[in-house]
């Protein structure tokens, strides 16, 4: 059974009046961005740290050399990123209102946003990301491409006056796409320049994001 027949179901019971599948409109626009101003994230976001495998730092271990960062990835669905933005930037003091939402943001999808992880020594650096994509866990092994992904220069600084450089990623999935895996656990996969890093997100976590 997929997702998309399991959630028909908890659709019809989801406590929000924001059409989760559904084009939003100003009204459902406004609520998002009044939530997130109110820091009412928590039912709208999934989050999870990406990690490297017990390989990848076998691995830097006896080369040592190899990035193995970890990063912090949010799972949202077009809802819940209007809201973490809006919650963004209440949180530096600008406005945000409904015309800064672009006309696509409106549209059902699923964004995935992952940010390296402040390292505590030059020893946990994070890699540079590449890539992301959804992997089911379910024996099919459905794999999800982001429908677009956006990347942004990050620079981390330690107390010795040295630099390093990093990347942070905002990728978007396609909603059917998602809603069609089969009914399973999924991970968040951070293709980077030092290999893959993952993060789950559960099956719970997948119906409360996609009826709230």
């Amino acid at each position: 059974m997929t997702r998309l027949a399991t959630l028909c179901g908890v659709l019809v019971l989801a406590s929000s009046t924001v059409p989760v599948a559904q084009r939003l409109t100003d009204a459902d626009i406004a609520e998002a961005i009044s939530r997130g101003k109110a820091g009412d994230l928590k039912p709208l976001i999934s989050d999870c740290v990406a990690t490297a495998s017990v390989g990848s730092f076998f691995s830097a271990g006896l080369t040592g050399d190899g990035r193995t960062g970890s990063y912090d990835v949010v799972v949202s669905t077009h809802i819940g990123r209007i809201a973490v933005m809006a919650a963004d930037a209440a949180r530096r003091y600008e406005d945000f209102d409904i015309s800064d939402v672009e006309d696509d943001m409106r549209d059902p999808g699923l964004f995935v946003s992952v940010d390296p992880t402040r390292p505590q020594s030059v020893s946990n650096l994070p890699s540079l990301i590449d890539h992301v994509v959804l992997k089911s866990k379910a024996k099919s092994a459905d794999v999800v491409q982001p429908i677009t992904i956006a990347q942004f220069p990050v620079e981390f600084g330690n107390l010795f006056g040295a630099t390093f450089d990093a990347n942070r990623a905002v990728a978007r999935f396609d909603y059917a796409a998602v809603t069609s895996m089969p009914d399973d656990d999924f991970d968040v996969v951070v293709i980077t320049a030092d290999g893959e890093r993952r993060c789950k997100v559960g099956t719970k976590d997948q119906r409360r994001l996609f009826s709230s």
